[in-house]
C-alpha cells in the first residue's frame, strides 16, 4: 500500500517535469540517439507527449490506491482499464511520429476524446 503511494508521488513529479517540456533524458531510446538523429525530433513536443501518457498512468495509480483503501473493486477495474488504455494509446501515438513532418497524434480519453497537434521541426515554418 505504501509502495503504491510512493510510486504515485514519483509519477506525479516525473509527469509534471515532462509536461513542462523537459526531461528528454528520461525517454528511453531518445537519450541513446546520436546528436544528428535528435535534430529530426522536436524534443519539447516529445517530452510533453510522454508526460501526457505518464499523467494518465498516474491517474490509474490513484484509482488503484482508492480501490485499496476503500475495498471497492470497481475502482480497481477502472484503474486497470485506464492504465492499459493509456499505455496502448501512448505507444500508438509515439509510433505515429514521422521524422520528416514531426506529426504526433495523441488520442486522449475521458476529458478530451481526440486531440491532434502538429509539431514542427526546429527552424521550419508551418
Amino acid at each position: 500500500m505504501i509502495m503504491l503511494v510512493i510510486v504515485f508521488i514519483i509519477m506525479c513529479m516525473l509527469s509534471n517535469y515532462l509536461l513542462r517540456g523537459k526531461g528528454a533524458f528520461l525517454i528511453a531510446g531518445y537519450n541513446t540517439m546520436s546528436a544528428e538523429e535528435k535534430t529530426n525530433y522536436d524534443e519539447r513536443a516529445l517530452c510533453i507527449q510522454t508526460g501526457k501518457m505518464m499523467s494518465w498512468i498516474t491517474v490509474s495509480i490513484a484509482l488503484l490506491i482508492v480501490a485499496a483503501y476503500s475495498g471497492n473493486n470497481v475502482f480497481r477495474y477502472i484503474g486497470y482499464f485506464v492504465m492499459v488504455l493509456s499505455i496502448i494509446l501512448g505507444i500508438v501515438s509515439m509510433n505515429r511520429v514521422e521524422p520528416e513532418k514531426n506529426n504526433i497524434l495523441f488520442a486522449g480519453f475521458m476529458i478530451q476524446l481526440t486531440q491532434v497537434t502538429t509539431y514542427k521541426r526546429r527552424g521550419e515554418q508551418l
